[in-house]
């Protein structure tokens, strides 16, 4: 999720806590704890942007670490106010439950994240949200106008619609996973792997991938009041087992934090030149644009690594697929789906 949205979340969640409510200070402190994990942006890495993709939403956001964040943010916002109220336990709760909501937020989210890590270094993720998504963040923000102004009309009003938005999020995956089974008997496949993932910023456009045969197959859906489905396309399925006569280079190692960026969902799209599934603007294609692609690139005599691809049209192919994007949005040409 976007730090906007970390904030105002991060603000209703503190609400809930009895003793917040007489104190604003205590919603700054749960506000400032929820988007405190994606300060590892800001740290030094080394490495190219593979590196620092695979950086983000790793430590910081795992349930070990948050106790200590939390004793961290709790001390420091104690010498920050000297005059406030509030006692050390008050603010280790604001700050440890402003640090869940992030993590629970993300993990709404299509993006995943590692949070049982040292554990396991699988990223979670219910896919039920998309990273950006305005309308959600604007009923978030509404809620927490409405709690700092104590209007009590306006904080049931958007309170309800920021639950009915969540739940209908959830409805719309689940409406989403049949429509792919559908899609699955109509084309006589059995689907090895699968995801559902919405599209950028809203709940009716979702976009499917099911591995088959050595294929990801991607295609769109349109959950309206009658689903909707776009033809996509089908790329070569690659997995990191593949790669295992690179295992101990650079290279080996680069491509290992793309597969787990990419949560294994990786095809090739060329030779050499492997993507990312599970981000694209457009719902049933695998372009260029917002999209994580890499290419393979020669060091030295031998030795390779995969660096990122932009392609150098991107502006004009962004304009491109941002209309056809409001197109499919608006006024839903696809496909009707039929269910048996």
């Amino acid at each position: 999720m976007d730090p906007f949205t970390h904030v105002a979340f991060g603000a209703v969640t503190a609400s809930f806590l009895p003793f917040a409510r007489k104190h604003r200070s205590a919603w700054v402190l749960a506000s400032i704890a929820a988007v405190f994990p994606d300060l590892d942006l800001l740290i030094p890495y080394r490495g190219g942007p593979i590196e620092k993709q695979a950086l983000h939403r790793f430590f910081t956001h795992t349930l070990l670490l948050l106790p200590f964040e939390a004793l961290l943010l709790s001390w420091a916002f104690r010498y920050l106010l000297r005059n406030e109220t509030l006692d050390k336990v008050q603010r280790y709760a604001l700050a440890l439950l402003g640090l869940l909501s992030h993590v629970f937020l993300d993990f709404l989210t299509s993006g995943g994240l590692p949070f049982l890590w040292p554990l396991t270094t699988h990223r979670f993720a219910l896919d039920i949200l998309p990273i950006v998504d305005p309308l959600f963040s604007f009923l978030l923000f509404f809620l927490f106008f409405s709690l700092w102004r104590d209007k009590s009309v306006g904080k049931w009003v958007s309170g309800s619609l920021a639950l009915a938005y969540g739940i209908l999020a959830g409805i719309q995956h689940e409406r989403a996973l049949e429509c792919q089974q559908a899609l699955w008997q109509q084309r006589h496949h059995m689907a090895q792997r699968a995801y559902i993932l919405p599209s950028p910023g809203n709940i009716l456009l979702w976009r499917s991938i099911y591995a088959y045969k050595g294929d990801y197959y991607v295609d769109g859906f349109r959950l309206g009041s009658a689903p909707t489905f776009y033809t996509g396309h089908r790329a070569p399925r690659i997995t990191l087992e593949e790669m295992a006569p690179q295992q101990g280079t650079e290279f080996y190692k680069a491509c290992s934090l793309f597969f787990w960026i990419g949560r294994d969902c990786i095809a090739r799209l060329a030779p050499g030149v492997y993507a990312n599934l599970c981000y694209s603007f457009l719902p049933h294609t695998s372009t260029l644009v917002a999209m994580m692609v890499v290419q393979e690139e020669s060091i030295g005599i031998t030795g390779k690594s995969i660096r990122m691809l932009i392609p150098q049209n991107w502006r004009e192919r962004l304009q491109k697929e941002g209309r056809l994007f409001w197109e499919m949005l608006w006024n839903g040409e696809g496909k009707s789906i039929k269910h048996k």
